[in-house]
């Protein structure tokens, strides 16, 4: 009998644990390489486009800068979601229309406000407020009696 792992994250995320016979202190995914390589090339060619001097100082700054930026953008990272699919979410996000700020908004809002009888103080406890609701609600819901018509007034062979 074959027993299968819940472990699918795994197996479609490949690890890379290292070179045959050894292996790195810490576990990354390839992805997480992929990102890792990208921000060191950006933050790169964003030094060089600014003008930044290269000196072993900018080179720490752009070596440590750079993983820090992998790691900020790995750590809102999903496993199940792919990195295009963030992207893109993300641009969607960015780039969605908007409503006018200087135009005004209206809103409604329905304010209850009980009702006392004249001279009655409003209830104290919460036990009086539920019994004064209940009372309230009692004599809201009163239907008006039909009365009949006076005998008088209804002819003969009309309808009623």
């Amino acid at each position: 009998m074959r027993v299968f792992t819940d472990d699918d994250l795994t197996r479609i995320d490949r690890t890379y644990l290292g070179p045959k016979g050894r292996k790195i202190p810490w576990t990354a995914t390839y992805r997480q390489y992929g990102i890792g390589f990208a921000t060191l090339a950006l933050a790169f060619g964003a030094m060089v486009l600014f003008g930044v001097p290269i000196n072993p100082y900018t080179l720490w700054a752009w070596f440590f800068g750079s993983i820090g930026l992998s790691l900020y953008i790995v750590r809102r990272l999903r496993a199940d979601v792919s990195l295009w699919a963030t992207f893109k979410a993300a641009w969607q996000e960015v780039a969605v229309p908007r409503d006018d700020p200087a135009k005004p908004t209206h809103y409604d809002m329905k304010i209850c406000v009980p009702i006392y009888a004249a001279g009655t103080p409003p209830p104290e406890t919460r036990r009086q407020r539920i019994a004064a609701a209940s009372r309230r609600r009692k004599t809201a819901n009163v239907k008006p009696k039909m009365q009949p018509l006076p005998e008088a007034n209804q002819k003969e062979g009309a309808p009623l």
